[in-house]
């Protein structure tokens, strides 16, 4: 409870209006990710120092840190996948040959993994589209024909 309110408290700073369920969804994620953190981080040989005040903190090596990292990074990914779909592949060529050198493989290695996101997410959509389709026409029933002997 303790750990949870430290949390709220630490979210009302930074978005005042934020919605009473919305607070407590993320005042519980944050609590449990500092408390998980704060004990994955100490060593099992030297004493353990059990700050709350200092396991909350947004900032440093931290749980909500590496947690707010990760929903930074998640939301960065997706806005790259959504503007992908529309870049060509000569537009990623020009982007990746204009960065620095040390860059140019990751970079290379980011494009290659979002084109295969965006066949992914295309194949997906097709998929959903041949489904509802099936769903509204009935299939026709094939009939064998039979050539007759003689």
């Amino acid at each position: 409870d303790e750990t949870v309110s430290l949390a709220k408290k630490e979210i009302k700073k930074r978005a005042p209006k934020i919605k009473k369920g919305e607070l407590e969804k993320r005042a519980l994620k944050i609590a449990i990710a500092a408390i998980f953190y704060g004990d994955l981080k100490n060593n099992r040989i030297n004493n353990v120092v059990f700050d709350l005040k200092r396991f909350i903190s947004f900032e440093g090596d931290t749980g909500p840190y590496v947690l707010y990292s990760y929903a930074r990074a998640s939301s960065i990914l997706r806005n790259a996948i959504r503007r992908a779909e529309s870049l060509s592949n000569r537009e990623i060529k020009l982007v990746s040959e204009q960065a620095p050198i040390g860059y140019r493989a990751t970079l290379s290695g980011i494009s290659g993994g979002v084109k295969k996101k965006v066949k992914r997410k295309k194949a997906k959509k097709k998929a959903v589209k041949k489904k509802k389709a099936a769903k509204k026409k009935p299939a026709k029933k094939k009939t064998a024909k039979r050539k007759k002997k003689r």
